[in-house]
């Protein structure tokens, strides 16, 4: 028997295409960032399952639009500079920071863009002050 997750979905999926008639695409992830990807990905009718060891892989050739918190004047910047993909990002923080503003929150986006969770998504580490 397949995993329940997407089992239970495509049951729902039949479900609501048997009382309204509606065709559903719904994306299963271990996190909503990758199932909102998921389901973009999956065509009408179908479940896109991702698990959480394919979540890097998922995504790495999605647009680095797709990465939460970066703006379409950001993504258009990246672009220009060779980042076009989620896992371009993933690649390169440092190459990332005159874009999105500081080293940390380049940081901030490594692991979103390797398919980690947003709990897993650690704060950069604490730096001392010179006195």
């Amino acid at each position: 028997m397949a995993s329940r997750p997407p089992y239970v979905a495509a049951l729902v999926q039949r479900v609501v295409f048997a009382r309204y008639g509606l065709a559903t695409r719904i994306g299963l992830g271990p996190h909503p960032h990758v199932a909102r990807i998921a389901a973009a990905n999956a065509h009408l009718g179908e479940v896109c399952a991702v698990s959480p060891e394919d979540a890097a892989g998922f995504i790495s050739g999605w647009d680095v639009s797709q990465l939460p918190s970066v703006s379409k004047e950001q993504a258009r910047e990246m672009r220009t500079v060779g980042l076009r993909s989620v896992g371009d990002v993933a690649a390169a923080v440092q190459t990332l920071r005159p874009y999105v503003g500081t080293v940390e929150a380049a940081e901030e986006l490594r692991p979103a863009a390797r398919g980690a969770p947003p709990d897993r998504w650690s704060p950069p580490p604490a730096r001392k002050l010179a006195s």
